[in-house]
Parts: structure tokens; C-alpha cells; sequence
């Protein structure tokens, strides 16, 4: 199947690029068009039945994840409990 799949993208070259999920969004919900998203950004459109997967592929990019905080907070200490929990949760996930 990969090889039919390649041949059939590089059969149909023309594509539009854009540079924002929402933009991808915008483009998929008004017309016949296909896009790589991570689910959780189009989750309530799966949910509604507006959008559907069509091919379960691995999104390729890692979506970075960023704690901010105020580092003089007198709640520091808990807030680096929770950073921790986090990461576990996260490793766990992964299966690590």
C-alpha cells in the first residue's frame, strides 16, 4: 500500500501549503482537501462528524510543551511537584 500511496502523491503534485492549523482547518472544511494534524487541534470536528481520519498516520512533528511560572511564586515548591507528575505522566505514556 505505501508504494500505490507514494505513486498516487507524486502522480498529484498540485497541493496548497499554508501555515497554520487553522488555515489547514479552513481549507479542509470548505472543499475536498486532506491534511497531516494532530487530532487533539480537530477533535471537536471528528466528534461532530465534520472531519474524519482518512489515513491514521503519525503526525511527524513533536509538539513541544513549555511549564511557565513565576519562579518567586511562594507556591514554587508545589508548582514542581506538578512539573514532575507531568513528566512522569508523559514518560508513562510513552512507554519509558
Amino acid at each position: 500500500m505505501k508504494n500505490n500511496l507514494q505513486s498516487v502523491i507524486s502522480e498529484n503534485t498540485i497541493y496548497t501549503s499554508v501555515s497554520s492549523t487553522d488555515m489547514a482547518l479552513t481549507a479542509i472544511l470548505n472543499s475536498n482537501s486532506i491534511a497531516l494534524i494532530v487530532d487533539y487541534l480537530c477533535q471537536n470536528y471528528i466528534e461532530s462528524g465534520a472531519l474524519s481520519i482518512a489515513l491514521p498516520l503519525p503526525h511527524p512533528n513533536k509538539v513541544e510543551s513549555y511549564f511557565v511560572y513565576d519562579k518567586r511564586s511562594p507556591k514554587h515548591e508545589r508548582v514542581q511537584v506538578f512539573i514532575e507528575w507531568v513528566k512522569s505522566q508523559i514518560r508513562n505514556e510513552a512507554g519509558q
